[in-house]
This record gives structure tokens, sequence and C-alpha cells, in this order.
């Protein structure tokens, strides 16, 4: 096509772009007020893709891309709309960090998440990237979960769907690139108070997810409805996903979870929330391996509360051995938080006490693995000097208890957790705040 040639879609109903072999534009314009403009054969744009309004589909036979080589890697300048389904772009073999050197402008109707890379060091051949958005649960499940990032444990993904990017050619998987991700109405992310604990996770084996080659995290920009998150010092790709700790999203305090052995054969699994909004359920899942979980039972939550509420049922078909429970919190609109996993056993256990996530943003879960049953237990979170920053009085089940602590205000720094049980049996650690 001549190079200065241009076509535009400005439609407003459905669109097609069909033929037996690839279709070159020098350069496309996609205006569309609605309607939706389908490709049915692979379409090449050499020069300048500019977006908008409107959506375009896309699949793997069907490839929207823009560029020719790394020489030629053509510019994509977005406004507005998304490709619902794989775009290739072409990245030339300089590091940059300009939108048009680095969108992929994906997503789901009417719900734009982009991905944005941009190369900072270490390119020089370049190559092509596809790039796409795909819709519902990532394979990868919860395998690899929960992990630390950035002191943040991540024990749950958005599951409205994932990112798939992919290198080919050149030095794209070795050099070093920023990512921007956008969270463009995620049902599950409702509450401006989790925000914080939103991270980038990536899975580069696909069947779990790895926190290799992550970079640097970069806090969300914007609000609960539309927001973006970075991470920089990125190398590989992957699977990429948002991932949250286990108070995200939805508004219910959980202080307490626990599983322990009872009658030296059942496991009894109890959790306290300290408020709750628009609760419906709560739905305890067992698993041998923290990959295949089952359902052991379900309770009514109290939909909306401010005072403590405690919970608990009784597993008396376990696993011999070691097995891990995870509590699934369901709201009324059927968002879903999951905490835990937390294991259990009716064999001997050893007395211990760690702290997770560790070095920490200030918020952080104390679990405790007993022999025997504490009441009355004094559970310290002290400075160096000694002072008391906050305590808790509680009953300590056989077995594993988890308490989560939040909202303490903790200046950086050292802290220690005390267990004060009248035996002296298990040993105090240290929290770091950064």
């Amino acid at each position: 096509p001549n190079a200065t040639s241009s076509v535009t879609f400005n439609g407003t109903g459905a669109q097609l772009i069909g033929g037996s072999s690839t279709t070159t534009f020098a350069n496309l314009e996609l205006n569309k007020a609605s309607g939706l403009l389908s490709l049915n054969a692979p379409v090449n744009v050499s020069g300048l893709l500019t977006m908008t309004a409107g959506d375009v589909s896309t699949t793997t036979a069907n490839l929207l891309t823009v560029g020719i080589s790394p020489a030629a890697p053509g510019s994509l300048a977005w406004t507005s709309g998304s490709v619902l389904g794989p775009i290739k772009r072409f990245i030339s073999g300089t590091a940059s960090s300009t939108q048009a050197s680095g969108i992929f402008p994906v997503g789901l109707t009417s719900k734009n998440r982009y991905a944005q890379i941009n190369y900072t060091s270490g390119l020089t051949t370049g190559g092509s990237i596809t790039a796409e958005y795909v819709p519902g649960n990532c394979p990868v499940l919860y395998a690899g979960l929960p992990n630390s990032v950035d002191g943040q444990m991540i024990q749950n993904y958005e599951n409205e769907g994932y990112w798939s990017i992919t290198p080919n050619g050149g030095d794209l998987n070795s050099a070093t690139y920023s990512i921007v991700l956008r969270g463009n109405n995620l049902s599950t992310v409702t509450s401006s108070l989790f925000m914080d604990r939103l991270r980038i996770i990536k899975s580069t084996s696909h069947t779990s997810w790895e926190m290799s080659g992550i970079g640097t995290h970069t806090a969300p920009v914007g609000g609960v409805s539309d927001f973006t998150i970075a991470n920089t010092g990125m190398t590989g790709f992957s699977f990429f996903n948002i991932g949250s700790g286990n108070a995200n999203p939805l508004p219910v305090e959980l202080t307490y979870f626990a599983a322990n052995c009872e009658n030296g054969k059942d496991i009894k699994i109890k959790w306290t929330t300290a408020s709750e909004e628009n609760s419906e359920r709560f739905i305890v899942e067992r698993s041998r391996d923290l990959l295949q979980w089952e359902m052991v039972d379900e309770i009514a939550a109290a939909g909306n509360s401010n005072f403590s509420i405690d919970y608990q049922m009784i597993d008396a078909d376990g696993i011999s051995g070691v097995s891990y429970y995870r509590l699934i919190q369901v709201d009324i609109d059927g968002n879903q938080a999951i905490y835990g996993p937390i294991s259990a056993s009716c064999s001997d256990i050893e007395n211990s006490m760690i702290v997770f996530p560790n070095p920490t943003k200030g918020n952080f879960t104390v679990e405790i693995s007993s022999s025997e049953n504490i009441s009355n237990a004094q559970i310290q979170v002290t400075d160096l000097t000694g002072k008391v920053i906050n305590e808790r009085t509680t009953s300590i089940l056989e077995g594993k208890t988890q308490f989560t602590f939040e909202g303490l205000d903790l200046q950086l720094g050292t802290y220690i957790i005390n267990l004060n049980t009248g035996n002296g049996k298990i040993n105090p650690v240290r929290v770091v705040v950064n």
C-alpha cells in the first residue's frame, strides 16, 4: 500500500475484514461509535494504527499485527476501544518509554484492560510480542500461592481474566522492561482500603505463580473502578495477573482462622470476623496438595456487623496426615475472597510461631503451631524498647492458629511478637516494617 494512505472504519454497525490472505494497510483507524469490527483474515498495519473508539475482534488465525519487522515496527495511537483477542506488535532494538512503543490495548467488550510494555535496558535486536487479555480463570489457579511480593502476602488472584504475553525472536525475553496493567471495572476490587495490597504476579511456566523476574512494585494509580498497577525492572514473559492479600477485595475483617485436631481424628475449623459488610456465606475447602480442593461444608454469614463473630465447623472425614484448609467468603453479589491456606494434622506438632509477610508494609499475620490447647494466651506486639504497641488475649487450640494484625499504624523499624502462655514453650519472633 501507499505509505501515506489511510483507511478508517467508522460505521455504527457490525463490520468485517475478510479474504483468503493477509490484508495490509499502511495506516488504519478504528473510530466506531457502536458495532464490532471483526477480522475473518489476518490484518497487518505497516504504519500507524489509530484506535479512537470501538472494539476489534481477533483470533490467533486472524491476527492483528502492527509493524512488519523490528526495523519497521509501526506505531499505535490509542484513546479508547479494545482488541478482543490477540494483537501482535513488532518491537525495535532500542529501549524507549513512549506509549506508541509499548501499549497493547486488549480487553473485554466495554472493559479495556491494556498492558503496556516498555524496554528500559539491554535491548539490541528486538522482535515481536503478542498480547491478549484472556477471559475467565487463569489455568494456573492457585499453584504457587501464597507467596510474598514486595512485602505483601499474595493469596488470591483476579478471576475475571488474565494477560497472556508472548515474545518472539531477538533479545526480548532477556532484556529489562517495565509493565503497566489496567484494572478497569474488576468486580473483585471493591474497596479502596485494600488497594495497597494489590501486586502484579506472573507465571513463566504456566503451571505455577512464580516470583522470578518480577521486578519492583509501583503502587496502583487511580480508583477502585479504574486503576493501573506497574512493575519496573522486569525480565521474562508469561501469564500475568493482579494478585491480592487475604483481606482483599471484600469488606470482611478476619482476625482469627484455625484448623485443629479434636478427639484425635476430627479437624475443627474456627474463624472470627471483627466486622462484615454484605457477607452471605463462608465455604471451607480441604486439600492434600494445595492444588486440588474439595468443599467440606458451608455456613451462612452474618450479613452486616460491626462486632466480633465466631464461626466453626467440624471436618469428620479428614485426610490422614497433613491436610490443608482454606476459607472462602462470598458476598451477596457473588464476589469471593479466599483466606488461608492453613495446615492441620492429628499427628504430633512442634511448638513454633511465624509471622508473614516479613518484612511488611504494616499489616501481617501471626501463625502459631501448638501441641496443646492454651487458654488465656496473650499476644503482644512491642517495639525494641519493650513498649507494648498492641496486645490481645485469646485461646489457642492444638494445631495451627492464625491471627491477623491490621491498622496498627506502625512506624518503620523492627518489632517483637511475644506469646505469653505461662509455660514459655514458644519463642518470640521479629517482624520488620519497611
